[in-house]
């Protein structure tokens, strides 16, 4: 089933008198580096996140400082805006964290790697109480085409005895201690890899990471230079996939969609060509495309997703909103929690849905969405406690939080699930209950919760705090939705006026108008226009006298 968002009356207008408009890296420093986002200045997109690694931050936040923000350092930045940052998870027990990305590469080719290395002495790399260092270190790994590891290099490794407070360059070395790896024989992918590993016990501390560098020296033959990514789109529109390759003879293409050999025809193109486009995309084109580049010394292949949303689908911010995949990607899952599939207990819709329990005093899922200041969200979603497995000395709820990089700006929260919740029974719930940066300052309610300055991102997430206490809490159907009040330009173009509004996804807008601003209502023009996330523009005769016009949200 679906629900529509409760969006208010968000708007933005053009004032028109008398005919006069009134509106109210480094990879290009590198080129054979073949990271996407080396240096992190677009978060952390393009990197593959595990345990503790997926935090960005600026030189606007600073360093733990064993929890005292008084005389906390600001961050350093070896260069650009952003750096990476990496800690332990605390399970205890042994547990690797960072970031990858992986190549397609083949057997021979040569690459080199390294990257910028800090840990400050306001939170330095720790020391178990048995006297174990945690360590951090970066590493590149040769795969075949099951993933399997073929060759392994390292960096130094960065721990308690290294120096603090400066970036340290850790540099990828070979058998021999040189710089250069080559790939050995059923290559077909090469990784580079930060790992910051906890040996044991909850000794803390953190590595923040700066300019990645992966380069290919030496390609393999064929080769590739730049692979087609991963991408979203709606119904109607076009997508187009592309690489750039590289062979000592003549280079052949062959695309296939979920394993079945494309061809040209009306809606496909570039099939046997470095770059395949695909027209008027409907829900059938969902899939996997691969491309399998040949020359006459062998071939080389990489694939790319293709996600094809209604204009519905696409207004909800959060990817798998209902866990309908069978399992939490992308959402990151701290502590207790599972997925559940239809049987014992029903999801509010689907086949799946989320659980949380008691896995330590914080259990949590979230997504972080890019946003910026101004933004308004609404966060919504659906909640059921169990007769099975009530709440006893728990509590849970859902909660919004406007970050900058890893610092939380403003906090909205929903109402509190609890032993008080009636049992088996789907509880809608909207977080709306607004707190300061310290979690517990009021500072009002909003039906829809705007950025406030400084904001970069805002983090979706359930929440479920149980210190010794028992119980599960069950969660469906996900939605965030960015209700922002179009941006308008307006131009004049013959005898009509073009109004230019941008849209978000699955939002409707409606363009309105009065003569007089006393009159007591808005008059529409024309229909609803869907958004798409692109920009609209609707054109309509001039006046003689005065008109005032407003893109509104109803």
């Amino acid at each position: 089933m679906q629900f529509a968002p409760s969006l208010g009356r968000l708007f933005a207008a053009i004032f028109v008198l008398l005919g006069s408009l009134f509106v109210g890296s480094r990879a290009a420093t590198d080129p054979l580096n073949r990271l996407t986002n080396p240096g992190f200045e677009d978060g952390i997109n393009g990197w593959t996140v595990y345990g503790m690694g997926g935090t960005v931050e600026t030189a606007a936040n600073t360093y733990y400082n064993g929890g005292v923000q008084a005389g906390a350092s600001n961050v350093l930045v070896w260069e650009g805006a952003h750096v990476q940052k990496v800690f332990p998870a605390f399970t205890g027990g042994p547990n690797y964290n960072g970031i990858y990305q992986d190549f397609p590469t083949g057997a021979g080719s040569v690459w080199s790697a390294t990257a910028k290395f800090l840990t400050h002495s306001q939170d330095q790399i720790g020391v178990t109480d048995n006297g174990v260092t945690n360590q951090c270190w970066l590493e590149v790994t040769f795969r075949d085409e099951d993933n399997f590891v073929l060759a392994t290099y390292k960096s130094l490794t960065l721990d308690n005895s290294s120096p603090t407070n400066t970036w340290l360059d850790m540099n990828v070395l070979n058998n021999e201690g040189g710089i250069t790896l080559t790939a050995p024989d059923g290559t077909k992918k090469v990784r580079l890899q930060e790992v910051y590993y906890q040996p044991s016990g909850f000794a803390g501390g953190s590595v923040y990471a700066d300019a990645m560098t992966l380069d290919n020296i030496t390609p393999s033959d064929p080769g590739l230079i730049s692979l087609a990514t991963n991408s979203t789109k709606i119904v109607g529109q076009t997508a187009t996939f592309a690489v750039s390759a590289t062979g000592r003879s003549t280079l052949h293409y062959l695309w296939t969609r979920n394993g079945e050999t494309l061809t040209d025809g009306s809606a496909i193109s570039g099939a046997t060509t470095s770059t395949l486009t695909i027209s008027n995309l409907q829900k059938s084109d969902i899939g996997t495309y691969k491309v399998v580049v040949s020359d006459d010394a062998g071939s080389i292949e990489t694939s790319a997703t293709l996600n094809v949303k209604t204009a519905e689908e696409a207004a909800n911010l959060l990817e798998n909103p209902g866990f309908e995949t069978g399992n939490y990607s992308p959402w990151v899952k701290v502590n207790g929690g599972g997925i559940v599939p239809d049987g014992s207990l029903t999801p509010f819709e689907g086949s799946y849905m989320a659980s949380a329990f008691n896995g330590g005093e914080f259990n949590v899922v979230y997504q972080d969405i890019a946003a910026k200041a101004g933004d308004a969200f609404t966060p919504e979603g659906w909640f059921m406690v169990s007769a099975l497995a009530p709440l006893v000395n728990t509590t849970a709820w859902l909660e919004l939080q406007f970050r900058n990089g890893a610092t939380p700006l403003a906090l909205y929260r929903s109402s509190i699930i609890n032993a008080n919740t009636v049992l088996d029974t789907w509880v809608h719930l909207r977080a709306t209950n607004g707190f300061a940066a310290d979690f517990s300052t009021p500072i009002g309610n909003s039906l829809n919760p705007i950025a406030p300055t400084g904001t970069t991102s805002v983090r979706y997430q359930v929440t479920l705090q149980s210190a010794s206490g028992t119980g599960t809490v069950y969660f469906d159907s996900m939605t965030l939705i960015r209700t922002s009040a179009p941006t308008l330009a307006a131009a004049r173009n013959g005898a009509n006026i073009d109004i230019t509004f941008a849209t978000e996804n699955g939002i409707s807008y409606e363009v309105v108008y009065k003569d007089n601003l006393q009159d007591p209502a808005w008059t529409p023009i024309a229909g609803t226009i869907v958004g798409d996330g692109s920009g609209k523009t609707v054109s309509y005769t001039r006046t003689g006298g005065r008109r005032f016009y407003m893109v509104r949200v109803p």
